[in-house]
């Protein structure tokens, strides 16, 4: 990607994220017993007393609580699992985040993975073109 990206303006880049951002994301192909299995594994662990640290800003339903906190709800547990592992390595240098995940053992992590990921992700397509004010190719 940074091939690709080094050639975006800041207005192009902002306008594909508003674009992909307005797209609905795949529904969780996990059943409603594998989220609830999810959930009670979470919450039976030590992971699940940290995730209190992490729903203050993804939110319970993991969409976020404001739009600057990214949603991670339905998040490839894979991905989860790997941005953590970059906020604790420091090749993700976030303020907020780097505390919060510093004493994340890899169990730990794949736990609340394994929860986000499965929790469905409430986000519905838009149903015309012109609710993406004008993020459109060729506009």
């Amino acid at each position: 990607m940074t091939a690709q990206a080094q050639s975006l303006s800041d207005q192009e880049i902002e306008d594909i994220a508003a674009y992909l951002s307005s797209l609905a994301p795949a529904a969780p192909k996990d059943s409603d017993a594998q989220v609830k299995k999810a959930k009670d594994l979470l919450t039976q662990s030590d992971a699940g007393k940290l995730a209190s640290k992490c729903v203050s800003c993804h939110g319970n339903d993991g969409t976020g609580t404001a739009p600057q906190f990214p949603r991670l709800a339905g998040q490839y547990n894979e991905y989860i699992q790997h941005v953590v592992h970059e906020y604790q390595n420091g090749e993700r240098d976030n303020p907020i985040m780097k505390p919060q995940v510093s004493n994340l053992s890899p169990d730990d992590i794949k736990q609340l993975a394994d929860y986000f990921s499965t929790l469905p992700t409430q986000l519905e397509k838009p149903d015309e073109l012109s609710t993406l004010k004008g993020h459109v190719q060729g506009d």
